[in-house]
């Protein structure tokens, strides 16, 4: 054999060798969550250069990095950029709410601007653009609909008692069967005509 087939065999047998050490030195009590997808941040290489030390191989740090935060560790960099960004101005929800509770008339109005354009024979003419009614309508109700989830969260369901719904129905675990024929047969709620009557 070469140097250089001597010298790729002991390179692939370190690395060999490192996965092991790093595989036999995981911590069993932690779930990875591991990333499969993503390649490991810049910020993440760093902490996790950080937590395993100077001396950590490239396969340690790149598995540390994708192993993710522990379940509801805060996110430092998104907090750092949040912090960031909020020192330019308002925050995006103050705009989506201002935008959505002004009227579609001032919304078009707002919107008018005026060009002037020269045509072939050097003749200027003002044109006039803007929203239509229907055009700043639209964009309050995106942003409305953008707004939706952090005013009105969605509720547990309840049934007619008050008592939070399952949201998986399986006969004889979280509904009897009865329960399960009259959801089927769409007789879940027990109506008294009598007192519908009155």
């Amino acid at each position: 054999m070469s140097k250089l087939s001597d010298g790729v065999s002991t390179a692939a047998a370190e690395m060999v060798d490192q996965a092991k050490k790093a595989h036999d030195a995981r911590d069993l009590t932690r779930p990875e969550q591991l990333d499969l997808l993503g390649v490991p941040t810049p910020t993440e290489m760093l902490e996790a250069r950080r937590k395993l030390g100077p001396k950590a191989s490239a396969l340690e740090l790149t598995a540390e990095a994708r192993r993710g935060r522990p379940p509801g560790a805060k996110n430092r960099a998104g907090q750092d950029f949040r912090r960031y960004i909020m020192g330019f101005g308002q925050d995006p929800a103050i705009t989506l709410m201002q935008i959505q509770s002004t009227p579609a008339e001032i919304l078009m109005e707002q919107s008018r601007r005026t060009y002037t354009r020269i045509d072939r024979h050097g003749n200027p003419h003002e044109i006039v653009v803007e929203l239509s009614y229907g055009e700043a309508q639209q964009l309050r109700k995106q942003c409305a609909a953008e707004l939706m989830p952090f005013i009105h969260a969605k509720q547990a369901a309840v049934d007619k008692d008050g008592e939070a719904v399952a949201p998986l129905i399986i006969a004889g675990s979280t509904h009897t069967q009865q329960q399960v024929n009259d959801i089927i047969n769409a007789g879940t709620l027990d109506v008294d005509w009598d007192e519908v009557d009155d």
